[in-house]
């Protein structure tokens, strides 16, 4: 695979119960290449491990510094 045409960034705060459903919509689209970041921002929940069972999806766990500091 090329460098990602577009990159899909997804900052995410406590959202276990609303990462699944949003990575599987990202992960059905057909465009490629594409790439689909999620940065969890000091999430105390299962935000983090959730998008971190998807092999597509690069993670990163950051403090909570809020949503801009996320994105």
């Amino acid at each position: 695979m090329g460098a990602p045409l577009v990159t899909a960034i997804m900052p995410a705060y406590n959202a276990e119960e609303f990462i699944a459903t949003s990575l599987q919509s990202l992960l059905a689209q057909d465009l490629s290449p594409f790439e689909i970041i999620v940065v969890d921002d000091g999430s105390s929940d299962g935000t983090a491990a959730i998008a971190e069972s998807y092999p597509r999806v690069q993670t990163i766990r950051a403090p909570h510094r809020g949503r801009a500091a996320a994105c």
